[in-house]
């Protein structure tokens, strides 16, 4: 029988060997976790630059658009409004299209937009086939004009402006409205401002109107200016876009076009004082012009010194002349 000395050699020994194996294991275990932590490591800083490049990549052809869209024809504006207490008609409503009771259009070649920027003069020579109507063999989708809101009334389902461009007659465009802004107290957008209409074109009766999508004042006049080279870009490309040679009939239209656009660029430098002289004279059915006595009587909310003003610009810029005597204008040309 073993000594009590024997026996607790023997049990140390043991234990000992025991917790050397586990200090082995642990020691293992922690090699291994470590091994573990380095591979998360990496992995944890590899991920976010992947993420990064995988957003990037889903984010580049938006972008891409967005930046087009500024600087290009065919601008998608989003034509949001301010929001305030009178909230004016011209706001971010969208109005679909069963609700202009016109099919949606494309233009199918590549490089051209849904949108095309055109002067009213255009609306109004657009060729109308099947109630599609199309410039320059394209058919049109969507268009955004720009002009000054010469009358601005609500009626009981929509809005009616009348936008001039200085480029044809005034076209009127209806903003439909829905039933929740028919029970509000709307306001239409003041007249004699600039605004920017987008909108789809409509025949009826003959007549040809513009259905609103959407309508805001410019807050910039600089917008106008270019507006109007949108138009002239525009339609060169649709040009340019035609298969074959130009023939003489389609240099004249784009020489019309050019023309239309620089009668609006010109427009530019033209207050709503200047504009409504302007119109009062070039109305006038007398041989020997306007009456500057009878053009004061009728615009009688102005002052005099306003008016004097107005004829004064009008003269220096060549818009218009007087007679020998002063007492009568007419238009220049």
């Amino acid at each position: 029988m073993l000594g009590p000395h024997l026996v607790a050699d023997w049990l140390f020994s043991k234990v000992l060997r025991r917790w050397h194996s586990a200090l082995a294991l642990v020691r293992g275990w922690r090699c291994h976790l470590a091994e573990i932590r380095e591979t998360v490591d990496k992995r944890v800083s590899v991920q976010p630059v992947s993420e990064h490049l995988l957003l990037s990549s889903h984010q580049i052809l938006p972008r891409l658009q967005k930046m087009m869209s500024k600087s290009g024809f065919g601008s998608n504006d989003s034509f949001v409004d301010d929001d305030g207490a009178n909230r004016a008609s011209g706001s971010d409503e969208q109005a679909g299209g069963q609700d202009l009771g016109l099919p949606m259009t494309t233009l199918t070649r590549p490089g051209i937009h849904s949108i095309v920027p055109c002067c009213i003069s255009q609306l109004l020579t657009a060729v109308e086939v099947d109630n599609v109507f199309k410039i320059r063999g394209f058919a049109l989708h969507r268009v955004s004009i720009v002009g000054m809101i010469m009358e601005a009334k609500k009626a009981s389902r929509y809005m009616m402006y009348k936008i001039d461009d200085m480029t044809a007659k005034a076209i009127e465009a209806r903003q439909p409205l829905s039933r929740e802004r028919v029970r509000q107290c709307v306001i239409p957008l003041p007249v004699g401002v600039y605004a920017k209409v987008l909108g789809v074109l409509q025949s009826s009766e003959g007549t040809r109107r513009l259905g609103v999508l959407s309508i805001r004042v410019l807050e910039d006049m600089n917008e106008l200016s270019t507006h109007t080279l949108e138009v002239v870009n525009a339609h060169m490309m649709l040009d340019q876009s035609r298969e074959g040679v130009s023939t003489g009939r389609h240099l004249l239209e784009e020489a019309r076009a050019r023309a239309a656009a620089a009668r609006v660029a010109k427009a530019a430098s033209l207050n709503f004082i200047h504009l409504e002289v302007l119109r009062l004279i070039q109305e006038c059915p007398h041989q020997e012009g306007k009456a500057i006595s009878e053009l004061r009587r009728d615009l009688h909310a102005l002052t005099d010194e306003a008016v004097t003003q107005a004829i004064e610009h009008l003269i220096s810029t060549q818009r218009i002349s007087a007679t020998s005597d002063s007492e009568y204008l007419k238009i220049s040309g």
